[in-house]
């Protein structure tokens, strides 16, 4: 049996598994982050404690044509903890027709956040609207990343893999 080969298969299976678990750490994350509940118009603080991109959904359901009409116009802020820094949120472009059917989630916004923090989101009607508080739900949006991690892990796994294995099925075979 070459040792030198056996060695260098099982560091490369070893590698090869260190690759597989790095690329399944985001899909694990993306599980485990819970989405956070937002009452708008208001100002709430935020830990994010994932970077990416972030999407705040409504439900308008019970609200009169008036009303949704000016919840979909609201005024968003993002900034730092310290109100120094602000970010860009992005308003979804509002729908100019209405139907009677009752959607469960409206978008309304997304943020993409660089770095892990705390922030402070405001929101408020637009100058001369007024409505009820809107319950909104902001859930990390992040597919894309994930799924260039996952594959990325996943073909250094198989190629690492199948390299170790090879190396010591030749090791052995001597």
């Amino acid at each position: 049996m070459n040792r030198t080969g056996f060695w260098a298969g099982t560091a490369s299976l070893a590698l090869a598994a260190v690759c597989l678990a790095l690329g399944l750490v985001p899909l694990f994350q993306a599980f485990l982050a819970k989405p956070l509940l937002l009452k708008i118009p208001g100002q709430t603080a935020l830990d994010l404690k994932l970077p990416g991109t972030y999407i705040g959904t409504a439900s308008f359901v019970g609200l009169s044509p008036q009303e949704k009409k000016n919840a979909v116009n609201f005024d968003y802020w993002l900034s730092d903890e310290s109100e120094k820094d602000f970010l860009k949120v992005n308003r979804f472009p509002a729908r100019n027709y209405y139907s009677d059917k009752e959607e469960s989630q409206v978008p309304l916004f997304e943020i993409i956040i660089e770095k892990k923090g705390k922030y402070v989101f405001t929101a408020d009607y637009a100058i001369g609207a007024e409505g009820p508080a809107v319950p909104v739900v902001l859930h990390r949006y992040d597919a894309e990343h994930i799924r260039a991690e996952l594959i990325a892990g996943s073909v250094m796994f198989l190629l690492l893999g199948g390299l170790g294995s090879f190396l010591i099925w030749k090791s052995k075979k001597r």
